[in-house]
């Protein structure tokens, strides 16, 4: 007996199961509103995941004092320059009466003050130099290297120096560009011994300053840069001109700005605001330490917001 009552059950039917006649459609607007804002969460936790781990500093006081390098200058975003960047590829590309040089155009913007604040330190940093002969790079691809050297020659003319601009960067080199001239019979030509020093500087009477474009880009610069001719053409120079500047490839990307360094008497590091980790930065010290090259400071580029300390807007009013 006590079996048989454990296989009884005690579960009753209270209503029988009905079939819907008709087939049951997806709600595709609800599944497309919940897949949309799903994946744009995802989308905005991912973005700022990515910023947080790969976060760039942003503040040339916390370069100081993590880095042990100083900042000697700092420099603001500049919309005017955004301008002339763009009219670099348009209408004045090759109009040899208008440069797109900011401190040529527009000698008021806060950033060619910076630059002529750097301009006071230079001079300084330059008197216990080996030679008057400084090199302008970054850790990577476009920092502003190119925009800090060529304004940079521009002040330096202005103060009565006599100056000569070099374009060391014989993989992607555009000081040419800007200064509305050919690259050809340059520097690798003159390392290479097909054409004569003279004939490969030139002179750019509208900035009162002497050029020497990349020449023809060769399919090995850092041994032509490691060749004795280099390091002779920079002494005979360095006798000739007040001071020289030399715009060098991204210290990571190839070993060029190493060899450079080696040879000059300052290095200046660009470095973009909010583009570079720590590390980052850390590895480009290091690699330029570890090639004997003399850094003396960074420029910080592009700030968009402006400190205090580095930065100051000037404001000029003209009465009628």
């Amino acid at each position: 007996r006590v079996t048989k009552a454990g296989t009884v059950g005690d579960i009753r039917i209270i209503d029988y199961a009905v079939l819907s006649n008709k087939a049951i459609r997806p709600d595709k607007p609800l599944i497309f509103g919940s897949a949309f804002i799903l994946g744009l969460l995802l989308g905005v936790v991912a973005v700022f995941m990515r910023k947080a781990l790969h976060r760039g500093m942003e503040d040339p006081d916390l370069i100081e004092k993590l880095l042990y390098v100083p900042v000697y200058a700092a420099i603001a975003h500049s919309k005017i320059q955004e301008l002339l960047s763009k009219e670099i590829t348009k209408t004045h590309k090759s109009n040899k009466k208008w440069l797109p040089i900011l401190a040529v155009r527009y000698k008021e913007d806060s950033a060619i003050e910076s630059l002529r604040s750097l301009r006071t330190t230079l001079h300084f940093s330059l008197l216990e130099a080996k030679n008057n002969i400084i090199m302008i790079t970054g850790p990577s691809p476009g920092v502003g290297k190119t925009f800090v050297a060529i304004n940079l020659a521009v002040v330096m003319a202005e103060a009565g120096k006599k100056v000569l601009l070099i374009d060391g960067d014989m993989r992607k080199g555009m000081l040419n560009k800007l200064l509305c001239i050919s690259r050809e019979r340059g520097l690798s030509d003159v390392i290479s011994n097909l054409i004569t020093l003279q004939e490969a500087i030139r002179g750019i009477p509208q900035i009162n300053i002497d050029f020497i474009p990349t020449g023809a880009i060769p399919p090995n610069p850092s041994e032509l840069l490691l060749h004795d001719r280099f390091s002779e053409l920079l002494e005979v120079l360095s006798t000739k001109y007040d001071l020289i500047i030399i715009d060098s490839p991204p210290i990571l990307a190839v070993t060029d700005a190493a060899i450079i360094g080696k040879m000059v008497g300052a290095t200046f590091m660009v470095v973009k605001a909010g583009l570079h980790p720590k590390r980052e930065l850390k590895q480009s010290i290091s690699r330029l330490s570890q090639s004997g090259s003399e850094l003396k400071g960074i420029v910080f580029n592009d700030m968009s917001k402006i400190s205090s300390r580095y930065v100051y807007q000037y404001s000029y009013k003209k009465s009628n």
